[in-house]
C-alpha cells in the first residue's frame, strides 16, 4: 500500500537518445522515472514556427492556425517553449492508452513503485519505445519542416 507524503518529487529522467534529423534539427527521446517517455524536436529561432504556442487556439497567425490544426504527432503536442538559441516542439506518451515501461524503469534503476501511484499509465494500454518515439520525432521534424519551407504561410 503507498501512502501519500505530501512532498512534490521532481521526476527523474534519462536522455535515451539524441540526433540530428534528416532535417537538420534536434531530437531527443528523454524516458521519466514514472514510466513514460517523451519526444522533442528543436528548431533554430528563425524558423517560421519558433515563439509560437502549441495550443493557442485563438490566434489569427497563419502559421499557428496551421500548427493547430495539422501537426500530427503521438498524442498532439504537448510542449512548445524556447529553450537557449532553440524553441522545442514537443508530445509525451503519457496518455489513456499508453502503458508504463517497467522494464524500463527498472534497466534505468528507477524506483518502479513510483509508476503505480502518480500515473495513469496501467492496465491494457500500449508501451510506447524508444523506436516509437524517434519515429514520432522523424515524423514531427518533418511538419516542422514543411511549414518553414511552405512559401504560402
Amino acid at each position: 500500500m503507498f501512502e501519500a507524503t505530501g512532498e512534490y518529487k521532481k521526476p527523474s529522467s534519462v536522455v535515451e537518445v539524441q540526433y540530428i534529423t534528416d532535417e537538420g534539427y534536434k531530437a531527443t527521446v528523454i524516458f521519466y522515472d514514472i514510466g513514460h517517455r517523451c519526444g522533442y524536436v528543436s528548431i533554430p529561432l528563425t524558423h517560421k514556427a519558433a515563439n509560437l504556442s502549441y495550443n493557442n487556439y485563438s490566434s489569427t497567425n497563419e502559421v499557428q492556425k496551421y500548427i493547430n490544426d495539422n501537426i500530427l504527432v503521438h498524442g498532439g503536442l504537448t510542449y512548445s517553449e524556447k529553450e537557449d538559441e532553440h524553441y522545442t516542439y514537443g508530445f509525451d506518451c503519457a496518455h489513456s492508452n499508453d502503458r508504463a515501461d517497467y522494464e524500463s524503469i527498472s534497466n534505468y534503476g528507477f524506483d518502479n513503485r513510483i509508476a503505480v501511484p502518480t500515473n495513469i499509465l496501467q492496465g491494457n494500454g500500449i508501451i510506447r519505445t524508444l523506436k516509437y518515439c524517434i519515429d514520432e520525432c522523424n515524423s514531427l521534424s518533418k511538419q516542422l519542416y514543411e511549414i518553414d519551407t511552405n512559401d504560402a504561410l
